[in-house]
């Protein structure tokens, strides 16, 4: 008798090393050679640890903002989030490490899964994987967790589309619920708006490939695709309807600033830079900025694999529904790259003026992702392809000959635009050149007869050009620090900004801390890290009302009803000595200037690199919580324009309602702050007569109030501010962040899952019923 030996499916040996692949590019981070902990995770807009535990200091210009429940990563928008036990099992700086390996992991498994339900070869799919998930964009994009996250589970949210498709059965559809929850909670309203609009057009090309099959399959597939968008939508609601209430709030709801966009180290200038290695040279920099920044590799195999793929598109024995996702991806792909080039091409205009989602993207570089997953299809498709036979030689050699000529003349124009020569280049210039192109040929010849092994020679290629030699050269694994960010900052850089964490260090809440311009990009969001109040910072969604705010008191009036801000310098405070600036109750003032004004009084003087940080404090600053007995009312957009023009914030507070009008004595006073968290203040007042207590923090629709037990209207006060109205006496106010968004979102979702969780079930159950074996002991025959 011979014992048959059961042999590892290809297809499981293929996502075990895809799944544990990240391990290379993050080696010398998993042996603690280098940290992830650089300046745009730690200190720029993603206070990850930090915000996650709740124990962030509430910026005032994002201060309070809840934008859902992020499951993995943040939302860009808040100081804190309801601490998960995902980021709570690591600390700093690990859960940056971790983040970025499950993510590359999940997209490259998931992009694995989503080209296996298209019947690819399995070499194919390993191809189409690593060229997704290793390639430059995607993984560069680990500086905006969010996005990244979005992005690892686009491709599974594709292949569960198709598998439902394919069979509608419950089960896949609440596969594919959980997966676009999981894709929506990554925390990125730009990518899940791509991924939504993406995943829209593939359901209809799914659709249109089975046109022939009569119109009640087509019914019935439309169901079921129809059932996971609503299951997606109510699962997704503790997300979805807080993020749309922020954004309705938020300076984005004002439009697209294409200006911004068009900037050249966001917008790329040169395709080139998808076949240029990052082991290559370096281009210079365009004013200070390296125009690389955004590394666009995808592979140089990749791309020649994709050339086939539309070649083997082309191939006149296809049939339409053959041609059908081949074509349209190939169209993907140019659309895309052609948007990416930012908003003085056509194609992107077009695209925002048809596609309102795609208002979100203020970098337009970002919808490359789309031609990267386009390009990843096509290797897959193109190398699938060969492997079945479904493409001759002179295909291979037609492809081959244009990607020689165009590397001799690409690589010509590159070292003359840098004055290089092949001697003064790196040696890995003629070396990548050459032998990449030669190793594919060399497998796709040697290999003729067994397509399936040239398949595999040429998956074991790309798998080295992309993981081995490239992801560890990206700039996300090369431009870290060699030490946290948060020792750099104390040893040379914003050490103001310890200065003042030192100073309130008891203090409940913390001071808050006013950072001029003129200190760099991420220095304001350095507050975050000491735990200090700030007022300035970069924020992708700030409010609209505090945009407005610093607009006014840089230039003199309200931010224009037409584009985004240019860049985050309209969030910083100019002009010192404006009462507006007083108004923010910010009593400590960090600038690299010398201010000319007499109530700033200058504290210490600290060296950080070639600049000198200057902390002053302003004797002028209004307390953080006060009494105003007299106010102004302007009631329109233009009034409080005017009205905030010639406020003394020392006197008078403004309010939008004509009923809070007070004509009270012109002082404030200051209340007592009893105790104060990032969602809940405990505060004391006792005004001599009706009087507007003012709190100077942000005005948001989530905030609720009680005085003495009783429920109080929180009012829009100052421009940004929340103020209550208080009768004269001795009054015990307690102030909560509990969005309506938030909780709605939260039953919406619960009840989703019960429902889901309740039809799983009852479906089970009947499957039970009608198998008569299942759930039983069966007796084999014996021999």
């Amino acid at each position: 008798m011979v014992r048959r030996v059961r042999c590892i499916p290809p297809s499981a040996v293929a996502i075990a090393l895809l799944a544990i692949a990240p391990i290379w590019p993050l080696l010398s981070h998993f042996l603690g050679r280098r940290t992830l902990v650089f300046s745009d995770i730690a200190a720029l807009h993603h206070p990850l640890v930090h915000g996650a535990q709740g124990v962030a200091g509430g910026a005032l210009w994002s201060d309070a903002i809840f934008c859902g429940y992020p499951l993995f990563a943040d939302t860009q928008a808040a100081p804190y989030y309801p601490g998960t036990w995902l980021l709570q099992l690591f600390d700093h700086p690990r859960v940056f490490i971790a983040f970025v390996f499950v993510h590359l992991s999940i997209g490259a498994v998931g992009a694995f899964f989503w080209l296996a339900q298209h019947r690819f070869e399995w070499p194919a799919r390993v191809v189409g994987a690593v060229t997704l998930a290793f390639g430059g964009f995607f993984v560069c994009e680990g500086n905006h967790l969010g996005m990244l996250a979005a992005m690892s589970w686009t491709p599974w949210l594709l292949g569960s589309a198709t598998r439902v498709v394919e069979r509608p059965t419950l089960s896949r559809i609440a596969v594919g619920a959980v997966v676009a929850y999981l894709l929506l909670a990554a925390g990125s309203p730009q990518m899940a708006s791509l991924a939504a609009l993406l995943a829209t057009a593939y359901a209809m090309m799914l659709l249109l490939a089975r046109w022939r099959e009569g119109w009640r399959a087509l019914s019935l597939r439309l169901a079921a695709l129809a059932a996971l968008t609503l299951f997606a939508l109510g699962l997704g609601a503790i997300v979805i309807l807080p993020a749309t209430e922020l954004l309705s709030l938020s300076q984005r709801s004002i439009g697209l600033d294409l200006n911004f966009a068009s900037q050249r180290y966001i917008a790329s200038s040169s395709l080139w830079q998808l076949l240029v290695h990052p082991r290559l040279q370096r281009p210079p920099t365009v004013a200070n900025v390296n125009a690389a920044t955004v590394e666009l590799y995808v592979g140089l195999v990749g791309c020649m694999l994709a050339t086939l793929g539309v070649f083997a598109a082309a191939n006149a024995r296809a049939t339409g529904r053959a041609l059908l996702f081949p074509l349209s991806f190939l169209v993907l792909a140019v659309l895309a790259i052609g948007a990416a080039l930012g908003p003085t091409q056509l194609i992107y205009q077009a695209a925002i003026e048809h596609l309102p989602l795609l208002g979100l993207f203020r970098v337009p570089m970002r919808l490359f992702f789309l031609a990267q997953l386009a390009i990843a299809f096509l290797a897959a498709y193109g190398l699938s392809c060969w492997i079945r036979g479904q493409l001759g030689r002179r295909a291979v050699i037609v492809v081959f000959s244009a990607f020689a000529l165009l590397l001799l003349l690409g690589g010509r124009a590159w070292l003359a635009s840098f004055r290089l020569s092949f001697v003064t280049a790196r040696p890995e210039l003629s070396l990548l050149v050459m032998l990449l192109p030669l190793g594919a040929a060399a497998a796709f010849f040697a290999f003729r007869h067994q397509r399936r092994v040239a398949g595999l020679a040429l998956a074991a290629l790309v798998f080295v050009d992309l993981v081995i030699l490239a992801a560890p050269r990206y700039p996300l694994m090369t431009n870290e620090d060699d030490h946290p960010s948060r020792e750099q900052y104390h040893h040379g850089h914003l050490r103001g900004v310890a200065h003042v964490a030192t100073i309130g260090r008891d203090q409940r809440p913390p001071p808050r801390l006013l950072i001029a311009p003129g200190f760099g990009h991420g220095s304001y969001n350095t507050t975050f890290l000491e735990r200090v109040h700030g007022v300035s910072g970069y924020n992708a969604s700030s409010l609209l009302r505090f945009l407005d705010l610093m607009h006014l008191i840089n230039k003199g009036r309200f931010y224009p009803r037409s584009g985004l801000y240019k860049d985050e310098v309209s969030l910083k405070p100019e002009r010192l000595w404006s009462p507006l600036v007083d108004m923010l109750a910010a009593p400590y003032v960090l600038t690299p200037n010398r201010p000319k004004a007499p109530h700033l009084k200058l504290i210490a003087t600290f060296q950080a690199g070639h600049k000198t940080e200057r902390l002053y404090h302003n004797t002028r600053a209004v307390p953080r919580v006060y009494l105003a007995y007299h106010t102004k009312v302007a009631t329109s957009l233009a009034e409080r324009q005017e009205a905030l023009i010639s406020l003394d914030p020392q006197q008078t507070a403004l309010v939008e309602s004509p009923m809070l009008k007070l004509d009270g004595p012109k002082h404030i006073e200051a209340a007592r702050i009893v105790s104060q968290e990032p969602d809940r203040w405990l505060l004391e007042a006792a005004p001599t007569q009706h009087a507007l207590l003012v709190i100077a923090d942000s005005y948001y629709p989530g905030w609720r109030a009680t005085v003495d037990g009783v429920d109080a209207t929180i009012v829009p006060t100052n421009q940004i501010f929340r103020g209550i109205e208080l009768s004269p006496g001795a009054h015990r106010i307690e102030l909560r962040f509990e969005p309506a968004s938030y909780r709605v979102g939260r039953s919406i979702s619960l009840t989703t899952l019960v429902v889901l969780l309740l039809a799983l079930g009852w479906r089970w159950h009947n499957a039970r019923r009608r198998s008569p074996t299942l759930g039983k002991e069966v007796q084999l025959p014996t021999t």
